[in-house]
């Protein structure tokens, strides 16, 4: 056989196998048309019954506190300091000393008055002493007001300097306006000597209104001092050296006293 009869041959059967295969292949098969699910209808619920709509309560009232708020206080605008001056040197000045009453005295031995104070000029170099009560001094009218206050002591003082030799007088005299409701008794005394050892003589009843020349004995011998147990038995010593001069009103009486005329004599 030539080569040309081969190839025919080959050819032949290749389609003969060819189509076999294609006979043997079964038929795809047609997808089936998807089942229709029959519809079930539910039953219609009865509907629910409509509750009627509660009243609303009403809503209990808050009581609110507003706390008061204070605002804070403002700042106050910075003082502006003025400006320093320069500092100069202290100047000293000087403190007048308080003066000094004018002591009684010396007096003239020839002249048979000594005036201690009439008042006429208005000058009071009378103090009250602090160891006894308190009074308030005054001059009114040319006299010494002697403002008694009463206290717990059984006197009230009062007292003026002294420089007098008073060996030669005999007495010591002044008036005196009782304006108390009551009588007084009013006593002098002395501080003498370099220790102004205290004298003091026995006291004078003073009736209410006015007393002229109530009058005290210097050459008595009834004078008490310490040396004598404040008993009224000694006499005046020192007599010509008189630093202080004394006149005390007793009792406890609130009133007033004037003092006059306040002399010594021969």
């Amino acid at each position: 056989m030539g080569s040309r009869s081969v190839w025919l041959c080959v050819a032949v059967w290749m389609v003969f196998v060819l189509c076999l295969g294609c006979e043997e292949q079964p038929a795809e098969k047609q997808a089936a048309p998807p089942e229709e699910k029959a519809e079930v209808k539910k039953a219609p619920q009865p509907a629910a019954p409509i509750k009627k709509a509660e009243k609303a309560k009403p809503a209990r009232k808050t009581r609110v506190t507003v706390a008061k708020i204070t605002p804070p206080p403002r700042p106050e605008p910075a003082k502006k300091e003025p400006a320093k001056k320069a500092v100069e040197p202290e100047k000293k000045v000087a403190v007048p000393k308080p003066k000094t009453p004018p002591a009684i005295g010396p007096c003239k031995a020839e002249e048979k008055v000594w005036i201690v104070d009439d008042f006429e000029k208005g000058n009071n170099y009378w103090q009250v002493e602090t160891w006894a009560n308190p009074a308030t001094l005054s001059i009114a009218d040319g006299e010494l007001k002697v403002e008694l206050s009463g206290g717990k002591q059984d006197k009230s003082a009062i007292a003026r300097a002294a420089s007098l030799d008073m060996s030669d007088r005999s007495k010591l005299m002044l008036d005196v306006r009782n304006n108390t409701k009551k009588d007084v008794k009013l006593a002098i005394a002395f501080m003498t000597g370099g220790s102004n050892t205290f004298f003091e003589t026995e006291p004078a009843t003073v009736k209410p209104g006015t007393n002229k020349s109530i009058s005290f004995d210097l050459k008595s011998e009834k004078f008490k001092s310490a040396a004598t147990g404040w008993k009224h038995s000694a006499k005046l010593s020192d007599a010509n050296a008189v630093k202080r001069v004394v006149i005390l009103v007793y009792g406890d009486n609130k009133g007033e006293v004037r003092l006059d005329n306040i002399r010594f004599e021969k």
